[in-house]
C-alpha cells in the first residue's frame, strides 16, 4: 500500500513537471510577428529598427506561413529594447525621452506583435558655444585662419540647435585635427558642458590648448627589406624641418600605400614629450619582389579571355618595377612590357614606357600593330588622376570580304599621337554615390612621324544615386567626335562604334550604327560621331541570396558617319533586365535586351532579331 502511494505521488509529480516543461517550451517557441512604433517624430521607423534587437518576420518567412519561423519572442529582450531606444534618443539631445511598450497577440497563438510608444519630450538646445584658449596664447592668427573658420562652420554643435552628447567626440576631433593641420602636433581639446535643466539649454565651452608650433625632426622607417629607407621617406613628400600637418601625414600614408612595392603602411606620431619638434614613425610591409598574376573570364563577345603577367619589383634597387604581360581572347591578343618609374619630380608623378605588339580580329577588320607608348601620370589626389601619353606605332589593317570597295582593302600606316586623358570620381572604392568623369583627347600626325592625321575626343559621364538600402540608380552618357580630312581614310579601328555587353544592350557588339556590305553580309563600319546612354535600376537581392543582384535597364544611342547626319531623332533604344552574381572568379552577368526601334538592317544582321543576350564571367581586362 505504501509503495502504491509512492507510485501515485511520482506519477503526479511527473505530470506536473511535464506540464511545466510544456508551458516553458510554448513560451520559448513564441515568435515576433510585427514590430511598430508610435510617437516617433524625429527618427523614422526604419532608423529605430536598427537600434533594437527584435525584428519582424522577413518577406521569405511570411511566404512560409505554415512554418513557425521568426525572431524568438522574449519579454526581457523587449524591455532591453526599450532601454536601447531611450538611450538612442538621450544621446541625441532628448534627455527626457520616455519609451513604453505593448504586447498583442498575432494571427496565430504562437505570434506576438510589439508596439513601442515614444514620448520624445522637449530636446535640449545649445544656448552658448565659446572657445577658451590658455592664458598668454596669441590666438588671433589661428582664429582668423580659413581652416579654423571652416571648422567653426562645420561644428555639429551649433547655437540654437539640438545638443547631442553623441556629437561631443566629433566636435573635439574636428578641432583637434584642425589645429594639428595648423602645425600644433600636441594639441589638447576638451569640451565642457553645463546643462540648465529648467530651461532645457546647454552652455558649451571648448577648451583648446594648442601647445607649441611643431616641426618635423626625425622620420623613422621600419619593416623595409629591399627598399632603402631614404626612398620611402622621399615617397612621403615630407622632409626634416617641415611644419607639422596632420593632413600631410594622411597623404603620405596614402602615397606609400599606393606605391607598387608596399602592401601595408602606417604613418604615426609615437608617444613623446611635448616639444617644438616631433618624430614620425613609418612601418611598411613589402610585396614579394617577384610575382605572377593570372585572370580568366568568359563572355559571348570575346568567348574565353585570359591575362597573365609577371612582375619584378625594385629590379635595380631604385623602387622601379618591370612587368611583362600577355592578354588573349578570340578578339584580341597582346603582349607588352611595362617599365614604371614611380617618382618623377614628386610623389604624385610617375612615368611608364610600354613597348607592345597587338593583333585585333574584329568582324569587319583585322589589325596588326606594334610600337610603344610613353605615359606621364599625375595623381592629384585619390579621386583625380590625369595622364599625357605619346604613342608611336606601325599598323597594318585588313578589311574583311570587301564587296563595295571604298578604298584599298589593306591599309599600312604609322601613327604618331599625343593623348590626354583624365579620371575623376567622387567615390573611392565601390560605385555607391556620386559622379565620375572620363575625358579623352587624341591628336595624331604630330612631329612628322605619322602618316595619318586626325583629332579625336570622347567623354564618359556617370552618376550613381542610392535610392534606399540595396537599391541604386546608375546613369551613364558617353559621346565622341572624330575630325579627319576624309572619312574613307580613317582606319577602321580609329572610328566610333556602339552596341554590346558594356554599351547599348540588346544590340550585338558594335552592331548599332552604320554598316557596310561584304560577301558575308553586313558588318559594322563605324563613324565620326557617337552618342550613347545607359539607365539602370539595380537591386541587391541579399535577403534571398548573398552576392546576388538584379537590374532593369533602358539604353540608347547612335553612331553617325558624318556630322551633318547627327540628330536625336535617329537614336535607337533598347530595354531589358539582367541578373548578376559576385563570384570568386569575378562578376557573373546575364543581361537580356529588347530592341525598341531597330532598323531593318539590324534585324537582318542579328541572329535573335529584336532580342540580345549578353553573358559575361570575370572582369573585362
Amino acid at each position: 500500500m505504501q509503495s502504491f502511494r509512492l507510485l501515485l505521488i511520482g506519477l503526479l509529480l511527473g505530470c506536473i513537471a511535464t506540464t511545466t516543461l510544456s508551458a516553458q517550451d510554448d513560451q520559448l517557441d513564441l515568435k515576433v510577428r510585427r514590430v511598430d512604433f508610435r510617437g516617433n517624430e524625429t527618427y523614422p521607423d526604419l532608423v529605430l529598427r536598427t537600434v533594437i534587437a527584435n525584428r519582424e518576420r522577413s518577406l521569405m518567412e511570411r511566404f512560409r506561413f505554415w512554418k513557425r519561423t521568426g525572431y524568438d519572442y522574449v519579454e526581457t529582450d523587449v524591455r532591453r529594447d526599450v532601454i536601447r531606444i531611450q538611450r538612442y534618443y538621450q544621446r541625441r539631445g532628448f534627455s527626457h525621452a520616455r519609451v513604453t511598450y505593448q504586447i498583442r497577440d498575432g494571427k496565430h497563438d504562437w505570434q506576438r506583435d510589439i508596439r513601442f510608444s515614444v514620448d520624445e519630450g522637449t530636446p535640449t538646445l545649445v544656448r552658448t558655444f565659446e572657445v577658451e584658449w590658455p592664458e598668454g596664447f596669441e590666438s588671433e592668427s589661428v582664429q582668423s585662419s580659413r581652416v579654423f573658420r571652416r571648422a567653426l562652420n562645420r561644428n555639429p554643435l551649433k547655437i540654437d540647435e539640438r545638443f547631442e552628447p553623441i556629437r561631443v567626440a566629433d566636435t573635439e576631433g574636428l578641432f583637434k585635427n584642425t589645429l594639428q593641420n595648423l602645425g600644433y602636433a600636441f594639441v589638447e581639446v576638451k569640451l565642457e558642458q553645463v546643462t540648465d535643466t529648467n530651461a532645457i539649454m546647454a552652455d558649451l565651452t571648448l577648451k583648446l590648448d594648442p601647445g607649441p608650433v611643431t616641426y618635423i625632426d626625425t622620420i623613422h622607417v621600419v619593416g623595409h627589406e629591399s627598399v632603402e629607407a631614404n626612398l620611402i621617406r622621399r615617397e612621403t613628400g615630407i622632409t626634416k624641418g617641415d611644419r607639422f600637418n596632420q593632413r600631410y601625414l594622411g597623404r603620405a600614408q596614402q602615397e606609400i600605400f599606393s606605391h607598387h612595392l608596399f602592401r601595408f603602411v602606417t604613418v604615426s606620431v609615437p608617444d613623446q614629450e611635448r616639444d617644438s619638434t616631433v618624430n614620425l614613425f613609418i612601418r611598411v610591409r613589402e610585396f614579394p619582389l617577384r610575382s605572377v598574376r593570372t585572370m580568366v573570364g568568359f563572355g559571348n563577345e570575346e568567348y574565353f579571355r585570359g591575362n597573365a603577367s609577371w612582375t619584378h619589383r625594385n629590379p635595380f634597387g631604385n623602387a622601379h618595377s618591370f612587368t611583362t604581360s600577355i592578354r588573349a581572347s578570340f578578339l584580341e591578343q597582346r603582349i607588352n612590357v611595362d617599365y614604371l618609374i614611380p617618382y618623377v619630380y614628386n610623389t604624385s608623378s610617375s612615368y611608364v614606357v610600354s613597348p607592345f605588339a597587338q593583333r585585333v580580329d574584329e568582324e569587319s577588320y583585322l589589325l596588326l600593330r606594334y610600337g610603344a607608348t610613353n605615359t606621364f601620370l599625375y595623381r592629384y589626389n585619390q579621386n583625380l588622376v590625369g595622364s599625357v601619353s605619346y604613342e608611336l606605332t606601325r599598323n597594318e589593317e585588313f578589311l574583311k570580304s570587301v564587296q563595295v570597295q571604298l578604298r584599298d582593302s589593306t591599309l599600312l600606316y604609322d601613327k604618331s599621337a599625343l593623348q590626354f586623358s583624365g579620371y575623376y570620381q567622387q567615390f573611392l572604392f565601390e560605385q555607391t554615390d556620386g559622379w565620375a568623369f572620363r575625358p579623352f583627347l587624341e591628336f595624331s600626325g604630330l612631329f612628322g612621324l605619322g602618316t595619318i592625321t586626325y583629332q579625336k575626343a570622347s567623354l564618359d559621364v556617370r552618376r550613381y544615386i542610392p535610392i534606399r538600402s540595396g537599391t541604386q540608380l546608375a546613369l551613364r552618357v558617353e559621346s565622341g567626335a572624330l575630325l579627319a580630312p576624309s572619312y574613307d581614310l580613317i582606319p577602321a579601328n580609329i572610328r566610333f562604334y556602339a552596341g554590346g555587353t558594356n554599351n547599348v544592350r540588346g544590340y550585338g557588339r558594335w552592331q548599332l550604327g552604320p554598316k557596310r556590305a561584304t560577301t558575308n553580309g553586313l558588318v559594322p563600319d563605324g563613324g565620326r560621331a557617337m552618342l550613347t546612354f545607359n539607365t539602370e535600376l539595380r537591386q541587391n537581392a541579399g535577403n534571398l541570396l548573398n552576392n546576388l543582384s538584379t537590374n532593369l535597364f533602358f539604353d540608347g544611342g547612335q553612331v553617325w558617319r558624318q556630322f551633318d547626319e547627327f540628330g536625336f531623332g535617329s537614336l535607337q533604344y533598347s530595354v531589358g533586365a539582367g541578373i548578376g552574381y559576385a563570384s570568386f572568379l569575378g562578376p557573373i552577368r546575364l543581361d537580356v535586351g529588347y530592341k525598341l526601334n531597330p532598323k531593318q538592317q539590324d534585324l537582318d544582321t542579328e541572329r535573335l532579331g529584336r532580342w540580345g543576350i549578353h553573358f559575361s564571367v570575370g572582369q573585362a581586362f
